[in-house]
């Protein structure tokens, strides 16, 4: 842990071993938040309940206390590589009921055109692993591209929202099924670069996001 007043920490990282041997968890004290680096990858947490700095790794757990009350809490991101199961002992699929979270979300890299050339998606191609997790609310992927820094201004320009994916959990197995989920897209106009919003995720893993590009080497 880390102390800013030289009695009370205020921030504290442990390391998870299990996951990788520079990988690790950093909490604010009081806070909801942290930061995770693994498998080279850092992610953001909302924990949901203002703990303690004390956590400490316990084999593939992390056990985290929650201050105001006492409890103590897992958080296992080396148990599972797939969506929490309702029937899972450590795990469930919301926070600590069976209605998954509506706001797991992430954004691509940032991609930028060679040469100045204006650039929009026409269609994104998203690869996932859906499983059956138990949750009656179906499994979901909604996208929306974003075109970056269209000519003449330093704006962005958003399409609407698409669902790509919205089907009950039944008509996938507990051992995971490999889908793709296309959309054409287009309303979000020219720019210079793009990314792509990846949100209302529920019950999948992606596993690639591909696109198809139109190029205009001329200012549109």
């Amino acid at each position: 842990p880390f102390n800013d007043s030289g009695s009370t920490p205020s921030f504290a990282c442990v390391t998870m071993p299990w996951l990788g041997t520079n990988d690790w968890f950093a909490l604010t004290r009081y806070g909801a938040r942290g930061l995770m680096y693994a498998n080279g990858v850092f992610t953001y947490h909302d924990i949901e309940v203002a703990v303690d700095p004390f956590f400490a790794p316990y084999q593939e757990f992390l056990i985290v206390g929650k201050g105001s009350t006492g409890n103590y809490y897992y958080f296992a991101p080396g148990v599972y590589d797939r969506p929490a199961f309702t029937s899972d002992t450590y795990a469930n699929v919301g926070d600590d009921s069976s209605t998954p979270f509506t706001e797991c979300w992430f954004e691509t890299p940032e991609w930028w055109a060679e040469e100045g050339h204006q650039v929009r998606v026409q269609k994104v191609i998203v690869d996932y692993v859906g499983w059956n997790t138990g949750s009656s609310a179906n499994n979901r992927i909604d996208v929306q591209v974003t075109s970056l820094r269209p000519w003449d201004t330093s704006g962005v320009s958003s399409s609407a929202t698409k669902t790509l994916l919205d089907s009950p959990g039944s008509s996938f197995s507990t051992s995971g099924t490999t889908g793709r989920a296309e959309g054409l897209f287009g309303d979000q106009g020219f720019g210079g670069g793009f990314k792509v919003r990846l949100s209302n995720l529920r019950g999948v893993a992606i596993r690639a996001v591909s696109v198809l590009l139109a190029e205009e080497a001329r200012r549109p």
